[in-house]
Parts: structure tokens; C-alpha cells; sequence
């Protein structure tokens, strides 16, 4: 493969040119990314694990790759990526980002969260998204009590701040 600069890098991974437009109009406004900043996050995006500061980039840095592995939304019931974050509001605001780098992809994103009636997040179920943003006591609730979400076609799971999930 020959060499690439770290943003050529970034759209080889991407799912389309739509997407790839999408993700450059994001990455512009971003108001925390320098463009030094967002060389060093192509550059990282091969990663698995990665700690960096808070305004750093760490869910484009995960959500990026998770949009360009699923493609497509897929007509077959069952989500395919699952974002768990530590917070309401941490799910709340990584939901809005993976939905905007989802923009040029017909990928479907739910958000599930506790605090909010459960007959709403049963609806965001039945939307069949691809990737499911969810707090962990809503994720075990719908699993184990409810019996409502299913997890064999999960290919993704990311712990996002898993240091507070997992305190």
C-alpha cells in the first residue's frame, strides 16, 4: 500500500464519498480540532485501545471506523455496533456525533438511556438501528428483564471512558 498523509488515510476507511464529505464537513466545524489534532487522529484510527484528553477526538477516532466496517444498513433485525457510555448526558452527546458521521450512509443510530420511558426506547428498537448508543443499567435492563434486545449480530462494542464504566 503505498504511502498516504494522514488524511488521504482517513478516507480509505470511510464507506463512501458521501461519507467521506460528510466526515470532512464534521471534522471542519468540530470546534475542538485543530488540524494538527485531526492529523493525529487519522494517524490513530488503526487503534483499539486509546486513551487521550477529553475534546481529543476519541469518538471519531472509534466512530469512523465502526461506519466504515458496517457500510450499509442492513434489513435483517439486530444491532450490529454497541457504544456503551459511563453518563446520560456522555451517551446523549456521542449519539449526536455518531449520527452526524453516519451523514452519506443510510446507517441507522438508537440512543437508550435511563431516564426516559422505556415505551420510547422500545420504539427506537423497532427502527432496527445498526448502532445502538446505551448507558450500561438501560443496556442490562433491556437484556435481561425486558428481553427486548438481542446481541448476536453485535460485530463492535466500545466502552466509551471505560475507566468510569468500569470504577
Amino acid at each position: 500500500r503505498p504511502a498516504a498523509s494522514p488524511r488521504s488515510r482517513v478516507h480509505v476507511l470511510l464507506a463512501s464519498p458521501e461519507h467521506a464529505a460528510a466526515v470532512a464537513s464534521w471534522l471542519q466545524r468540530a470546534p475542538d480540532l485543530t488540524s494538527d489534532e485531526q492529523d493525529r487522529l487519522a494517524v490513530h484510527l488503526d487503534i483499539d485501545v486509546g486513551m487521550a484528553r477529553t475534546g481529543s477526538g476519541k469518538t471519531v477516532a472509534f466512530a469512523v471506523p465502526m461506519v466504515a466496517r458496517l457500510r450499509e444498513h442492513e434489513a435483517v433485525v439486530g444491532v450490529r455496533a454497541v457504544v456503551v457510555s459511563p453518563t446520560r448526558g456522555l451517551a446523549v452527546q456521542t449519539g449526536k456525533t455518531v449520527t452526524a458521521l453516519c451523514r452519506g450512509t443510510d446507517l441507522r443510530v438508537g440512543q437508550i438511556v435511563g431516564g426516559e420511558a422505556l415505551e420510547a426506547q422500545f420504539a427506537v428498537l423497532a427502527q432496527n438501528p445498526d448502532i445502538l448508543v446505551v448507558t450500561p443499567g438501560r443496556l442490562l435492563h433491556l437484556v435481561k428483564t425486558e428481553s427486548r434486545l438481542g446481541l448476536a449480530r453485535v460485530q463492535m462494542v466500545v466502552f466509551d471512558e471505560a475507566d468510569r464504566l468500569f470504577e
